[in-house]
């Protein structure tokens, strides 16, 4: 009876899907890295991060877990302080690929929000952790002062200027670049693009 209950050929694609879905993870190497982080499986920790659909993201928390580890507990140990630089070190130096390679990209990728870690950033969670090498990395000092020109890039004072004289201006883009909107990377129109200009103002 249990045997035809959990015959895989008695079920749809569909039926096998959600039967494994709700048993399963999204990503099942992350579960592993935080299995690996708080057992201190420090030996295969590096294969399994390198096996996760986002390295950034998961060089990140693990990072941070390592920071918070020091602060409370472990501060006088070298070996999950090495660590922590080093996942750092790589986190820093995908951001920095990605960045250049595609600039506005690299900086939705920090600014993407992560459902699973209370809805926040990789700079709000690079924060919470106390993680300043990641913060002063240039994709995460970028995300923070298109933060304050609400995605307009490299917005001078010549540029806000003539976008107030002469709103038609906005819509060239080569010389008012707004980063993408969304995690598709899809353009602003022109009314958004007028929107957002004169909302910061």
């Amino acid at each position: 009876m249990l045997y035809k209950l959990d015959n895989p050929k008695n079920f749809t694609d569909q039926e096998k899907k959600d039967k494994h879905d709700a048993k399963g993870f999204d990503d099942a190497y992350f579960e592993l890295i935080l299995w690996a982080v708080l057992c201190k499986k420090m030996s295969i920790l590096h294969f399994l991060w390198t096996k996760c659909s986002s390295p950034v993201l998961g060089a990140l928390v693990i990072a941070s877990i390592y920071s918070t580890l020091l602060k409370f507990n472990y501060h006088n140990d070298s070996t999950i302080h090495k660590k922590m630089d080093y996942f750092i070190v790589q986190a820093n130096q995908l951001l920095d690929m990605a960045y250049l390679k595609d600039r506005s990209m690299a900086v939705n990728m920090v600014f993407k929000r992560s459902s699973r870690f209370g809805n926040w950033s990789m700079v709000h969670l690079g924060y919470v952790g106390n993680l300043r090498k990641f913060i002063a990395n240039q994709v995460c000092q970028e995300f923070v002062n298109q933060a304050w020109t609400r995605g307009i890039i490299n917005l001078t004072h010549k540029k806000v200027i003539l976008g107030i004289l002469c709103p038609p201006l906005l819509t060239i883009n080569s010389l008012y670049t707004f980063q993408k909107l969304g995690d598709d990377g899809g353009d602003l129109t022109v009314w958004q693009k007028i929107f957002v200009f004169f909302r910061k103002e």
